[in-house]
């Protein structure tokens, strides 16, 4: 049952400093982190995913495959979400997509928020989490389903009312990985 969106940002806002503190090489592909983090961190970051991908979440996935084969599309991408979120914490670095993940895992087990959804862009490559958008809108009108929605975006560092998305990233088209109503 979703809750009042200053109570999904404080949740949101939560689920960030636990992305920052569990992630703590970062992400190699935010600028601002090389100002914060320096060249050797974000070099880091860069060989913790490549090696973690190859070796952990990839086989995992491959492992898992054959169970996933046969269920819904949303089901087979919350078990991704799983995979990568768990393997993010091992690796201790993530970019947009694995930083959501680890997000949507927080929110989802120690926050206990929802609606939840793990989202992307339709045209740009970007994931983020998204708090509060009631069942029956349309995902198409965004600016009548953002506006008491809360994102959750720890690749940016920020949370805020959905509406926030179309000033952040110039993009208001997304879709929807997967959703969790309880």
């Amino acid at each position: 049952m979703a809750t009042d969106p200053s109570t999904l940002i404080i949740a949101a806002n939560n689920a960030i400093r636990h992305v920052k503190e569990h992630l703590d090489l970062g992400a190699y592909n935010q600028p601002s982190e090389l100002f914060s983090r320096g060249p050797i961190r974000m070099a880091r970051s860069l060989h913790a995913q490549v090696v973690g991908t190859r070796d952990q979440i990839l086989p995992e996935l491959r492992q898992l495959q054959p169970v996933a084969q046969g269920l819904p599309e949303d089901r087979r991408n919350l078990i991704m979400i799983e995979v990568w979120a768990r393997n993010a914490l091992k690796m201790r670095a993530g970019n947009c997509a694995l930083q959501a993940a680890v997000a949507f895992q927080y929110l989802r087990m120690r926050e206990r928020v929802f609606p939840l959804e793990y989202m992307q862009f339709a045209t740009k490559d970007h994931a983020f989490v998204v708090l509060g958008r009631p069942a029956d809108t349309d995902i198409s009108r965004f600016w009548e389903w953002s506006r008491n929605a809360v994102v959750c975006d720890p690749w940016r560092n920020s949370a805020g009312y959905a509406t926030s998305l179309a000033l952040w990233h110039r993009q208001t088209e997304v879709s929807v990985l997967t959703r969790l109503d309880s």
